[in-house]
Order: structure tokens, then sequence, then C-alpha cells
């Protein structure tokens, strides 16, 4: 888009681009022009600063509605420390933490403005959020805003107001705003081309693709992928195996409220084969609300429940260091300079955080915290310049910085396919979009797919990311 000046229509390596609305890539290009650079920090400053963004949303929406502020600040800091988040995605330049920002901030406004009994800013509230939804992701937002206003309406029992003029109002006004920039990309492309895309996008992991066997077995597994991918708080989740359960959660509105948000929408991705963890970020501040509010109904009673929460986390704190202790033999270590005393370091300190976790029983939770972002640190310092130095998205990075550098403006020969990854540095490093074309003359350089069956002499090669195969560069007749 920067390249092309054209910010409305996106593009991918010239070629027409609508799986998702641009609002991000405009997001993303902001970044890119204060910084003043196009490295892999760029984007992923852009998500460290959203995570932060977002845990402090998560603290701020709770902080009046669970009395001990101790538990608050857990919810927060347990959202930024689950696996998914401290190892995986809080680094990278993904649109999934802003998006699952917005959606978690929709649907706990709506608590807080029908609350307060003030539906007009309400419905102003939360459409304006669904806009920038929409404008991220497209339709996935807009069973985020159907549930949200059904079950505002059930706890509230104001399901009269969905007839009121401030709601039809601001329905209509997001709609008009959708229809405005499609009305503006209508301007430049066929706005009908980008409906199957789209559409597309909201069902390609759905059982319209997969059918009922594989949303069976997506059935089965999801839960216990969850309990992998949000662990080690999603331990925390046996704390609702409980008979009744459901009173409980009736107790108080709000967590009934929040309950049934994340049920109604964890539905959703629940029979839809082959979704990522981080589609549902938006979900998990919600599912921790609900199990701190059970973890502090039940403590001081000495259960089942709570004694296999406490012997999990007790054998966690204690078997890490060890298991961390015996990759000293790892090769990839070697990377990290002094990795010997860093990883003993990282060992003690681990060990030393366990022991203190075992004594300090009132604070447990908050050491448990603590001692995931000691676990970071050795991430930071141990794994990542290893992986900086032999990961295959490294070897991708510098042969397609090498071929940039080597041979200049190129283009796509025919119907040949580039990977975004490959596409990204290559278009970077030359600053020309990599664009396709069955003209030999536009070009001086080429890249073909090697499994192309025509004769052309090979001046060069260079693997293409994510099982792409192998490319090859071609001399042009310009």
């Amino acid at each position: 888009m920067m390249l092309s000046h054209n910010y409305i229509v996106p593009t991918m390596t010239g070629d027409f681009y609508f799986s998702k609305p641009p609002l991000y890539n405009w997001i993303i290009i902001f970044f890119f022009k204060v910084c003043g650079s196009y490295q892999e920090y760029v984007p992923r400053l852009a998500t460290v600063l959203f995570s932060f963004i977002f845990t402090y949303l998560i603290y701020y929406f709770n902080r009046f509605r669970i009395k001990d502020q101790k538990y608050v600040i857990l919810i927060a800091f347990m959202f930024l420390t689950c696996g998914r988040m401290i190892f995986y995605d809080s680094f990278l330049g993904l649109i999934d933490i802003f998006f699952s920002m917005v959606t978690y901030a929709m649907i706990l406004l709506a608590y807080q403005y029908a609350e307060r009994d003030r539906y007009n800013a309400m419905y102003a509230v939360i459409y304006t959020l669904s806009l920038i939804g929409f404008m991220l992701k497209g339709l996935p937002t807009l069973h985020f805003l159907l549930f949200t206003i059904l079950v505002i309406h059930y706890i509230f029992g104001e399901w009269r107001r969905l007839y009121s003029m401030a709601h039809l109002a601001s329905l209509s006004a997001m709609i008009a705003l959708i229809f405005l920039y499609f009305l503006v990309y209508d301007q430049y492309m066929d706005a009908t081309k980008t409906i199957a895309p789209i559409v597309d996008q909201a069902a390609r992991r759905t059982i319209l693709k997969f059918g009922l066997k594989d949303m069976i077995h997506h059935i089965v597994s999801y839960p216990i992928e969850n309990l992998y991918h949000f662990f080690p708080w999603s331990i925390l989740g046996f704390l609702v195996f409980r008979k009744d359960i459901v009173n409980v959660l009736r107790k108080d509105r709000y967590i009934t409220y929040v309950t049934l948000c994340f049920l109604s929408n964890y539905l959703i991705y629940w029979v839809s084969p082959e979704v990522y963890p981080r589609y549902i970020l938006m979900l998990i501040p919600l599912a921790f609300t609900v199990w701190i509010y059970l973890y502090q109904y039940e403590i001081g009673h000495n259960n089942l429940r709570m004694q296999l929460i406490s012997i999990l986390f007790k054998i966690i704190a204690f078997v890490i260091p060890f298991i961390i202790l015996y990759s000293i033999t790892n090769p990839g270590l070697k990377y990290a300079s002094h990795y010997q005393i860093k990883l003993g370091l990282l060992v003690v300190a681990l060990l030393a955080t366990a022991f203190i976790y075992i004594k300090d029983q009132a604070n447990r939770p908050m050491l448990f915290v603590i001692y995931i972002l000691i676990l970071r640190i050795g991430m930071n310092t141990l794994i990542f310049p290893a992986r900086a130095a032999t990961g295959d998205d490294e070897v991708y990075k510098r042969e397609a910085t090498r071929i940039a550098q080597s041979y200049g403006p190129l283009k796509l020969y025919g119907q040949t396919k580039l990977n975004q990854i490959t596409a990204y540095y290559i278009t970077s490093n030359t600053h020309h979009i990599t664009s396709r074309t069955g003209d030999l003359t536009q070009s001086e350089y080429f890249i073909i797919d090697s499994t192309y069956r025509m004769d052309f002499i090979k001046i060069d090669s260079f693997p293409d990311a994510s099982f792409c195969g192998t490319r090859w560069i071609i001399k042009g007749n310009k």
C-alpha cells in the first residue's frame, strides 16, 4: 500500500487481496512511518503495545467487580503470562491482539453501560467497536456483536430496547459507514469481488468446509488443546467441576454475564475445525475472571479440586528447572554467549521462586506469575539467539534479502506464487512491488517456480518459505 500509494485496495505481490479489510494495515503503516523503518520490530512493537493496553483493560473492567484488588491484578497478569501469550502471540506482528482487545472492550463496555441504564450510549459504543472490528477482520466480529446484544438483554431483561430509535440508529450508522468504505473501494476496483474472500475467511474453518467427521474430532480435542495453549492457568478450569456450578455462577450477575458471553462465543470455535488459539484471545480473560471468582469461593476448602490444583502447580514449579537443566546438552544453546552461566542462573532463580511459592501460601498465584516471567527472560537469553541463527524463517529471510540485493527490482513470471514471508523481504529490500507478469520485457530479472515447464536458463535459486519449494531467478529481456 505504501509503495502503490493506494491505501484503500490491499494487494499481495500486486494481486488483489481482500481476506480482511485494511484497518490493521493502516495501523502498521502508522508505526512504520513513526519508526522510520520496515524491520520486524515495528509490527512487533505494535503487538507489544496492544498487549500491555489489553492487560490494563482487563484490570480496568474488573477493578470494581472483584473486591480484593490483588485478584483483579492477578486476572490481568494471568492473561499476559498464559502460555499462548507470553511464549508466542505477544511477540508476533499479527492482527489478533488488537482485534481481541477491541472485542473484549466491546463485551465489557456493554455490561458497564447497561448496568447504569445508559442504553443509548451502550448501543453507540458497541456498534462503533464492532465497526472497528469489522474493518480489522471482517465477518467474525459480527457473532461477537450478536451474542453480546443477546446476552446483555437477557441479563437485564430489556428486550424492548432492541426496537428503540437509539439502537436502530446505531445499527444503521455502522452499516452506512461500512457501505461508505466499500463505495470508496468501488472507485478503484469492483467492490463485489470482496464478498467471496470475506465470506471464505469466515467459513473456511467451519463444518461447511470440513464436514461432520472433522467437526466431531475437533469437538473432542479442542478443549484439551486449549488446556495446553493457555497453560498453566488453564489448570484452574478444574474449579468448574462441581455439582452446584450453575447456582454458584448465578449468585453474581456480572459473573453470569461473563460466563454466558464466553460460552456462546466459544461454541462457535468449538464446532469449527482448524481454528487457531489466537482466535479466542478475547475470550480468555472472561474465562480467567470466572475461574478467579470460583477460586475465591473455594479458598479455605480443602476439597479434591483445590488439592489437585495445588499439587499440579507445585509439580510444575519444581519439574521445569530440572527439564531446563537437562537441556544443557542442546547444541543450539551455544549460540547464546556464556550460556552455561545463564542457564545456571535461570535454574537457581526458578528453584528459589518455587521454594518461596511453597512457603508463602497467601501469595502463591502472583508468585507463579513471577515464575513465568523468569521463564520468559530465560527464553529471551537462551532460545532466541539460537532461533536467530538457525531458525527456518531466518534462512528464508537471508536468502530473500540476498536475492533482492543481488538482482534489484524483480517480477513474478506467469502463475508463479511467492510466500508472503519471502515476498515481504524482497519487496522491503527492493522498494518495488514484486508483481506478476507474463511479459519478459517488463523486468531485467524474474522469479519462477522451479517446476515451470519451459526452457529457461537458471542464473540463481533460493528456497521459498513455508513449504513452497524452490524458486529460480531467470534473465528477462528488458
